[in-house]
């Protein structure tokens, strides 16, 4: 865990430096490439985020486990205190009336013996009635003291894995604040970008008027070619439909939600999903239980090959694996992406794809 901390803590850095060095460059002309670099730094940003969700949702994972035993251990622990508590006022009852000397008692029951031979028998009796009674004793307070142990280790890793859960959430508002200055420093770079080329295409309209005017007995020359529109975005469609049961029910949960803002740790539509709590929600729609984690995830469906994925198929990541979306169908997913984003309907980014699973 703290070397997973250090090293993306020193990704941070390392891209903070180099959007700080980025920034400075800003007094030179906007060029293209300052436009794609500081759009690969904001890339770069927003997977460390998807690692630091993913690091979460399993630190969380097992610490909603380890609360669960810390709860079972503290019941064994009061239950074998009040065994103890019964076997020791047992005990004490029989020794105050061995010293009291009533009927029944100990000193009762040898003073009764009519031979050498009964009362060696009866002694031996005492003596095992008196012993079982300190071995029930024992064996209760040794119980007591196992469970208490057990709730005491519980309860010290319990202790370490809510540090651990602070500390990434520390992380994540330093990289988010990163990606806040980032998409900042893009936006700006894009404008900055989009104002020297709308200049530059006016200063050549200039240019381009003066030398018709200057050459107006010789041919017209052509006249600058005007920047094509760019084309219209199809939707593709509607979804093709999806399988029918309980892939069809999760598919059609996936784009009930589209739109819903991703939320860090989120599984819930009212308030925001990141990509292992959506698909966890919308598979819990066909009544299948997923854990909320995306590495948790494969690692507990059966796994398919790329080339008989069908809608409802949950698709994966990243090495290690660090997200996850559902497959609806025609090379398309339905996903949380990361901050800042929105449930969406887009394609499968087969270069970063590990595998897939179905539910």
């Amino acid at each position: 865990m703290r070397r997973t901390a250090t090293v993306l803590l020193a990704v941070i850095t390392g891209i903070c430096s180099a959007t700080a060095v980025t920034a400075i460059a800003h007094a030179a002309p906007v060029t293209g490439k300052d436009v794609a670099a500081a759009g690969a730094q904001l890339s770069a940003l927003n997977r460390q985020l998807d690692l630091l969700v993913e690091r979460y949702d399993q630190e969380q994972v097992a610490l909603q486990a380890t609360q669960q035993r810390l709860a079972t251990e503290q019941r064994a622990a009061s239950l074998a205190q009040s065994e103890a508590v019964a076997a020791r006022a047992l005990l004490a009852s029989r020794a105050a009336a061995v010293y009291e000397g009533g009927a029944g008692s100990g000193i009762d029951v040898l003073l009764g013996a009519t031979s050498l031979a009964d009362l060696n028998q009866r002694l031996q009796f005492v003596n095992a009635v008196a012993q079982s009674d300190t071995d029930t004793a024992n064996r209760a307070q040794s119980s007591e003291i196992r469970a208490q142990e057990a709730g005491t280790r519980l309860s010290r890793t319990a202790a370490v894995l809510q540090g651990e859960l602070s500390s990434l959430r520390n992380q994540k508002g330093e990289i988010l604040a990163s990606i806040d200055q980032q998409q900042a420093l893009v936006h700006s770079l894009k404008d900055q970008f989009a104002k020297q080329q709308a200049a530059a295409l006016a200063a050549a309209a200039a240019r381009a008027v003066a030398a018709k005017a200057a050459t107006a007995a010789a041919a017209q020359p052509p006249a600058p070619a005007p920047t094509p529109s760019p084309t219209g975005g199809g939707g593709g469609g509607p979804p093709p439909p999806p399988p029918s049961g309980g892939a069809s029910v999760a598919v059609a949960a996936a784009f009930s939600v589209i739109g819903v803002p991703y939320q860090w740790g989120g599984s819930d539509p009212k308030t925001g999903f990141d990509c292992s709590g959506l698909t966890m929600w919308a598979w819990a729609q066909a009544g299948i239980s997923l854990p909320h984690s995306a590495a948790l995830q494969y690692a507990s469906i059966p796994h398919v090959d790329r080339s008989q994925l069908q809608p409802g198929d949950l698709v994966f990541y990243y090495s290690p694996i660090s997200h996850v979306g559902i497959y609806v169908g025609g090379g398309m997913q339905i996903d949380a992406p990361h901050t800042g984003g929105f449930v969406q309907e887009v394609p499968v980014s087969w270069s970063a794809f590990v595998g897939a699973g179905r539910p």
